[in-house]
């Protein structure tokens, strides 16, 4: 067996007698090797004498052997540093060289040196003019300059009586209460009395009365607007409104059913001559006209509103219902024996407008007697196969139909033939 040691006296080899579990003899050599340990050397400045000098350090390296750490440390007076500080300053007392001695970082002395000079102040002289001799004499004020010292104003006050004055304002006015001669007692801009005398007239004022009519019911009344005439004063205008009808309308056209697809003639009687406006105007031909075509694709209701020459307008309003349910109708027995009457099998529209673009006519056994495929409003079958009458029974029908928007319809059912 091969290891190793930290340790010096542990190096070697080292033989052991000993026993298997059978009970034979079994010799174990074990040979021990040295590990190598280090020395690591760090160098440090300070700037306090008593940290100088040589520290050892016994660690354990990645083997687990000593590891020495020798810590060299030097003293570096450049770690102490001065920094000088020149500053201004408007009192005298503050004026002159202070030291401080403070710490850096590294809590060395860091030595600050604070050198104050004086600033300078100053004095300035006003001459000003006053209409009240109250305040009439010298006032010294002090203040700050630019840099914040102590700056004297001097402010010498003359009394000036040129500075007291007196306006007369003429003016009219709409308000009796006004009309007169008023005297007021101001101040300039300079604080001194300024007599004001104002002289007023009076201005005539009018009323106009005003007859009209109105086609909106909710502009009947009488409404009074308070204007001004040419000189400013008050011009009543009063207005009776009157109601008066328009009376554009005299009939439109009744409300309507229609099959999808279908056109509808869209017209208005007009009492006199107006404009006209079919709303909503999608899918009609002239929204502008007393007369049009129109294609509605859903059920809706439009709205005529015809306006005179007055802007007065009058509205009346069409439905029409777009019946997307498709009836139709298919006898369930006819007799075609030539008495006129019910001779012929077809299908019906209630209220019309598909054609019959194919129909089939089987027996009960799904034989074929009956074909027709020209598209045709009328298709018939007259009961016979090519050219024989049927035999009384029940048959069973196909047929398909084409509406007027184009869609497509397929349909069957059951007819009796009875003779």
């Amino acid at each position: 067996m091969q290891r190793s040691s930290c340790n010096p006296t542990e190096v070697g080899e080292q033989v052991l007698a000993l026993s298997t579990a059978q009970g034979c003899d079994s010799v174990l050599i074990i040979q021990t090797a040295l590990l190598p340990s280090d020395t690591t050397t760090l160098n440090l400045s300070t700037c306090n004498p008593d940290e100088a000098g040589t520290q050892s350090l016994v660690l354990s390296n990645q083997w687990g052997c000593d590891s020495t750490l020798l810590i060299h440390t030097v003293f570096d007076p450049g770690l102490i540093d001065t920094t000088l500080v020149q500053r201004s300053s408007c009192n005298p007392v503050e004026v002159g060289e202070q030291v401080l001695v403070l710490s850096t970082a590294q809590g060395c002395d860091s030595v600050l040196i604070i050198q104050t000079a004086l600033l300078p102040s100053d004095t300035t002289t006003l001459n000003l003019f006053t209409c009240n001799p109250d305040e009439v004499g010298t006032q010294s004020l002090v203040l700050s300059n630019q840099w914040g010292c102590d700056s004297t104003l001097l402010i010498h006050t003359v009394f000036d009586p040129g500075l007291i004055d007196t306006t007369l304002v003429q003016r009219s006015s709409c308000n009796p209460v006004e009309v007169g001669e008023q005297v007021l007692v101001l101040s300039t801009a300079q604080g001194c009395d300024s007599v004001l005398i104002i002289q007023t007239a009076l201005l005539p004022s009018d009323t106009t009365t005003l007859n009209l009519s109105t086609c909106n019911p909710a502009e009947v009344g009488t409404q009074s607007l308070v204007l001004s005439n040419q000189w400013g004063c008050d011009s009543l205008v009063v207005t009776h409104w009157q109601y008066e009808p328009p009376g554009l309308i005299a009939g439109i056209r009744p409300d309507t059913i229609l099959l999808p697809g279908q056109s509808l003639n869209l017209y208005v009687e007009l009492l006199r001559a107006a404009q006209v406006e079919w709303q909503p105007s999608t899918a009609v031909v002239c929204p502008s006209c007393t007369q049009t075509l129109a294609w509605p694709p859903a059920s809706t209701r439009y709205t005529l509103t015809a306006t005179d020459e007055d802007g007065c307008s009058e509205s009346a309003q069409v439905w029409v219902e777009v019946d997307y349910s498709r009836p139709f109708y298919a006898p369930n027995a006819f007799s075609p024996n030539g008495d006129g009457i019910n001779d012929y099998f077809t299908i019906y529209g209630t209220q019309g407008g598909f054609t019959i673009e194919d129909m089939s006519i089987f027996n009960r056994w799904g034989g074929l007697v009956f074909r027709q495929q020209s598209p045709q409003t009328n298709l018939v079958w007259d009961g016979a196969a090519q050219g024989r009458p049927v035999e009384a029974g029940l048959y069973v029908f196909t047929a398909t139909l084409r509406w007027p928007d184009g869609r497509i319809s397929r349909v069957s059912g059951e007819v009796m033939v009875v003779r």
